[in-house]
């Protein structure tokens, strides 16, 4: 974050300097138009703006969306209500009470809520136009699956309110093409959308609708998973499978967790290379761990230095291999090898956004692979990283949330309970360990939340490939560290 002072003379002020890769987040501290430009070629690099419909519901003037009745399943629904100041319409006032209201094709009401709502000031998001003084909430959005036979939902508030209804198919995946789509705004005008817009029901205030317009917001990066203060845990399938270790580019950014010195690696160059040895726990002694990846299958001598003197000597052959390293101290150290190849190191820290990382994965065979999740946080997220299976330019996965009961009643939450991803293949530096194979595809993250719409318990995550013979593995990330423990085993002698 830095502080700029733009020169010029009002209204046009300017500044100029270059810019890294990533999000540009602008905090001015006064109102201003924003417009960017690439100062070589003077070509403009504004975000677009993107354009939503709302509606005002205020006291009065309720606000109706028709479903459709003869839906064979409950219908979800989202409903994405904001609180706003207007100069040509009174304000919205804090804390608003929403009442929802279910009805039949006969007008009897089915279910009925009512919710508080108070989202936060938005930043991101305005009325279409130039309107000096306007204010837009964030979307607070609101879920819930209505009955078969519900035919309409009316909202209704006393004070001023916007309004937006979206539906989906109840058995509808969330699709997505991968990696051209793994941001939201990333290739948006051709993705499948995951909800869709609902049209309100003709009104007899037509001044009830309004146009909003809205940037992408900058993805928040959880300082506590920044820092390091987190808990790694593989979560272990649920069908017999081999185990396979691989080895792949890693872009680490911030500390390295004691945890995880021993699967980070880094890439030695030829020379001598003077590192940090980090030990697994304090005061540890521990043995590091070389890889390697040859060209030539045929047996070789290596010799391993430190601070110039032999640590190790001893054969080796295969296009690939590893092996450990004496036992040693942690420590700063001068490190050379004298072989032909790439070599791999771990327990220490790698230059940033250039390490490797070590990791267990499963194979993805024509029955797929399950795995299981013990929810205990409200919002939990299981990560799985897919590899195609070698010389595949691409891969179909299908992940279901097999045994998930939703909650009941009006959610502040939605979890999609399958997802399907198109994953094309851009890059091959994965290494499999063990095997003489080539380079097989780099793995893609996914990240299958599970939201507070779904009670804490154990859930089965299901995944299937269109093609056997990928590998993937599957992780949580919670924030903060469990406690740890030390366990003595005490002789019963003397009692």
């Amino acid at each position: 974050v830095w502080q700029s002072v733009l020169n010029g003379k009002p209204p046009i002020l300017v500044w100029t300097g270059k810019l890294g890769p990533g999000l540009l987040q602008v905090i001015p501290n006064v109102p201003v138009v924003v417009r960017l430009f690439d100062g070589d070629t003077g070509v403009e690099q504004t975000p677009d703006a993107n354009y939503l419909r709302a509606d005002e519901v205020s006291a009065g003037t309720p606000v109706g969306f028709k479903l459709d009745p003869g839906n064979n399943s409950e219908q979800p629904v989202r409903l994405d209500l904001r609180t706003f100041v207007h100069p040509e319409r009174p304000d919205s006032g804090p804390e608003p009470t929403i009442e929802l209201r279910v009805k039949d094709r006969h007008g009897a009401v089915l279910k009925q809520f009512r919710k508080s709502i108070n989202p936060p000031v938005s930043y991101y998001q305005r009325f279409s136009g130039e309107l000096p003084g306007s204010r837009v909430s964030e979307a607070e959005h609101l879920f819930l699956h209505v009955p078969e036979s519900a035919a309409e939902l009316m909202v209704v508030s006393d004070t001023p309110v916007l309004v937006t209804g979206y539906a989906r198919l109840n058995e509808l995946p969330l699709v997505r093409n991968l990696p051209d789509e793994r941001r939201p705004w990333q290739d948006r005008s051709n993705r499948m959308p995951s909800w869709f817009l609902m049209k309100p029901m003709e009104s007899s205030a037509p001044a009830q609708r309004v146009a909003l317009q809205w940037f992408f917001q900058p993805i928040e990066r959880n300082p506590a998973i920044a820092s390091g203060r987190y808990d790694w845990q593989a979560l272990e399938p649920s069908r017999t499978s081999p185990l396979r270790e691989v080895l792949f580019p890693h872009q680490l950014t911030g500390p390295l967790r004691q945890a995880a010195v021993g699967s980070v690696y880094r890439a030695l160059t030829g020379q001598p290379l003077t590192l940090e040895l980090v030990a697994p726990g304090r005061d540890i002694p521990f043995r590091p761990e070389l890889i390697y990846r040859r060209t030539d299958p045929a047996p070789e001598t290596v010799t391993i230095r430190r601070n110039g003197e032999v640590w190790l000597r001893r054969g080796i052959a295969g296009r690939t291999g590893r092996f450990s390293l004496p036992v040693v101290d942690a420590g700063r150290y001068t490190v050379e090898v004298e072989a032909s190849g790439q070599w791999y190191l771990n327990h220490n820290r790698p230059p940033e956004g250039k390490g490797y990382l070590q990791r267990s994965f499963y194979t993805l065979g024509s029955s797929g692979q399950e795995f299981v999740l013990d929810k205990v946080a409200p919002r939990e997220v299981v990560n799985l990283d897919v590899v195609a299976p070698q010389g595949s330019e691409s891969l179909t996965i299908t992940v279901r949330v097999v045994n998930a009961a939703r909650s009941k009643g009006l959610l502040t939450d939605y979890s999609f309970l399958e997802r399907r991803y198109e994953i094309q293949v851009n890059e091959r530096k994965t290494l499999l360990l063990g095997t003489q194979s080539d380079t097989w595809a780099s793995p893609i993250t996914v990240g299958v939340p599970l939201g507070d719409d779904l009670p804490p318990g154990r859930y089965r995550i299901s995944v299937t490939a269109g093609t056997s013979g990928g590998l993937v593995s599957a992780y949580t990330v919670r924030e903060g560290k469990s406690q740890s423990f030390r366990f003595f085993r005490r002789s019963l002698d003397g009692y």
